[in-house]
């Protein structure tokens, strides 16, 4: 995301940039969130990266995992403007897992339910509908 060192500098000089339009709304309420629970769920993620804990180490441990589907229905919503977890990729490597994958993609960034709140929860509300028709 930015030239090795980037990050480093740019927190040295102090520097700082405005927040998001969609971010400004919710920023008090992220920021008593943050003070009372910290950094723990949102870092979860890069913390069990960080530990090994990957697929490969899933297959390792469980030779069947790599083929593991699931018979259930599954809605996975991506972001068109999000550079890091790109909806295509994302989508590959989860469709063969389940029986039942839907994927759909928002024109927003990697945050949708901030960004998109309402657009987010007509997806999931018209996912949960289709599937209950189809039943």
């Amino acid at each position: 995301m930015c030239e090795p060192g980037g990050e480093e500098a740019w927190v040295k000089e102090k520097k700082t940039t405005e927040l998001a339009p969609w971010f400004a709304p919710d920023y008090e309420t992220h920021v008593k969130i943050l003070k009372k629970s910290g950094y723990a769920g949102p870092l979860n993620w890069y913390k069990q990266v960080m530990a090994g804990i990957t697929f490969a180490s899933e297959v390792r441990d469980d030779p069947n995992h790599a083929t593991a589907k699931f018979d259930i229905p599954a809605l996975y919503i991506g972001c068109a403007q999000d550079y890091i977890c790109v909806p295509a990729m994302q989508e590959a490597g989860m469709k063969d897992y389940f029986s039942d994958f839907t994927a759909k993609t928002l024109d927003a960034s990697h945050w949708c339910l901030s960004e998109k709140p309402q657009e987010t929860w007509d997806t999931i509300v018209g996912w949960i509908e289709e599937k209950q028709k189809a039943a």
